[in-house]
């Protein structure tokens, strides 16, 4: 892991901190930055968007709670205008492209905010880690 380099969070509050991943993980060829509450995307999702990124084109992954699961963005600058979006809200995503400009949209994905949101995801996705976890925590409940 010689070429991993580790960059600590910077910014005030969650959209900020959005913000200055993209500048930090940006090498001149776009990023493609995704949530950590989605373990069930696909390989192909992400292929999906770094195609569409690789292409020019701007690319959000709607969440079904009106948040994100996915930004790509092929030029870094177009990033800045969300760090004042506020995040979390059922209008993230709306607002985050009213921000950015048009986008092309990825298929909708529900995010796992709650424990019924891991149970529904874990039952949608049953070879997971996720649905292995849901299961054992399930079955340690049930004693």
């Amino acid at each position: 892991l010689a070429d991993v380099r580790v960059v600590d969070q910077r910014g005030d509050d969650f959209a900020e901190r959005l913000v200055a991943a993209h500048h930090d993980a940006d090498a001149g060829h776009g990023v493609v930055q995704i949530g950590m509450d989605t373990p069930h995307l696909t390989v192909d999702d992400l292929v999906e968007a770094a195609d569409l990124v690789a292409q020019g084109r701007q690319v959000l992954g709607p969440a079904v709670d009106g948040g994100w699961w996915l930004l790509g963005l092929p030029y870094v600058d177009a990033v800045d205008p969300v760090a004042h979006v506020p995040m979390s809200t059922d209008r993230t995503a709306e607002l985050t492209e009213a921000a950015v400009g048009p986008c092309s949209r990825l298929r909708p994905v529900l995010d796992m905010d709650t424990w019924d949101d891991a149970a529904a995801i874990a039952a949608s996705a049953p070879r997971t880690r996720l649905a292995h976890a849901v299961a054992q925590l399930s079955e340690g409940a049930a004693r």
